[in-house]
């Protein structure tokens, strides 16, 4: 694979997709979180997640502009399997949850796979589409993991 190809598969995997996925996580938990050393924690490496998925998406969209990432449609749903533990989509719940734990700035395991799943929707593939990337394959990924029955 071209150099300037692998850096782009790693940009958009770790900047479009994982922070992406972390600023819309960490934004709930901040929303949550009752404790102030863990808001402003979590306010500052939010601050830090928002600038790395901008820019995934700056280089995403310089890339582009020459005519450079439409292999990305293929390999979207490696990506996505990455991106997660396997069974993460999967699981209806990952043992008890006691309410308390929002002060903390934790989510129940269900409220992780809503953000998940709508960051995906919303975020990711709209903003892929938006740059012309095909993003079907990573949709049936994500309906298929859903589901549990993974190709």
């Amino acid at each position: 694979m071209d150099p300037r190809d692998r850096l782009l598969w790693e940009m958009v995997s770790v900047c479009c997709i994982a922070e992406t996925m972390n600023t819309s996580l960490m934004t709930r938990c901040f929303e949550v979180a009752k404790d102030e050393e863990i808001r402003s924690t979590l306010h500052e490496l939010l601050k830090d997640e928002v600038r790395h998925a901008r820019l995934g998406w700056a280089h995403l969209s310089a890339e582009r502009a020459h005519g450079r990432g439409p292999f990305l449609s293929d390999v979207l749903p490696l990506m996505l399997e990455a991106s997660i533990e396997p069974g993460f989509l999967e699981s209806d719940s990952q043992g008890p949850w006691v309410d308390v734990l929002f002060e903390y700035g934790e989510l129940p395991w269900r409220e992780l796979v809503q953000i998940f799943r709508e960051t995906l929707e919303l975020v990711v593939f709209k903003g892929l589409d938006s740059m012309g990337i095909d993003t079907a394959k990573g949709r049936a990924w994500l309906s298929s993991a859903q589901t549990g029955q993974k190709d």
